[in-house]
């Protein structure tokens, strides 16, 4: 058993010809980490399946020895056994969504369908974006001196992944006001700890 928990694999899952490269995390066996937040003191791995309207979650704390299995015939339980793992509260987007660990800005985004204007739709806390000052509703006018005005969400991104700091020109639409900062790549996690 202990061997099933030894680290083979960063983000492949073991498949080396796999596009989607950063969907799992670190592998050990076919336990993965799916980059959750690993709180301090803590090395979590887990596991989830299911079948037709059953789902099931299991997980483990290598350091501290404790463990959560997850079962379910209503929701998909991988969220919500991710959350108890980690010990963090349960809250509405705890069932969804998992605190995860991930490098990056920090924020998402998507394009207005009424303004066609690129909009910061939300800020992750304690993110780099948040640190610069990023809210949601801000539309990003330019990426690194790029106009965004009739660009797609996915070449947008592009600009963003480019370089590790990101010069934004964003517009406020309530206070009127265009104001360019800079962004940092760094860790950040996806929900409140």
């Amino acid at each position: 058993m202990e061997r099933t928990h030894v680290f083979r694999f960063k983000d492949s899952h073991g498949m080396p010809n796999r596009t989607d490269k950063t969907v799992f995390g670190r592998t050990a066996m076919d336990w993965v980490d799916q980059k959750a937040y690993q709180p301090p003191g803590m090395e979590l791995l887990g596991h989830a399946g299911g079948a037709g309207s059953y789902h099931g979650w299991a997980g483990f704390d290598t350091k501290q020895h404790r463990g959560v299995v997850a079962l379910s015939t209503a929701v998909s339980v991988e969220a919500i056994g991710w959350t108890v793992l980690q010990r963090l509260p349960l809250t509405q987007d705890s069932f969804k969504q998992f605190a995860c660990e991930l490098e990056g800005l920090g924020f998402a985004l998507d394009v207005d369908k009424e303004t066609h204007n690129l909009r910061v739709t939300k800020v992750y806390p304690k993110s780099p974006a948040s640190q610069a000052g990023l809210s949601a509703g801000l539309i990003i006018q330019k990426i690194g001196g790029v106009p965004t005005s009739g660009k797609s969400v996915a070449e947008c991104l592009t600009f963003l992944r480019a370089s590790p700091k990101v010069r934004l020109e964003l517009v406020d639409p309530q206070r009127n006001a265009t104001n360019t900062v800079e962004v940092l790549k760094g860790k950040f996690v996806t929900a409140s700890q």
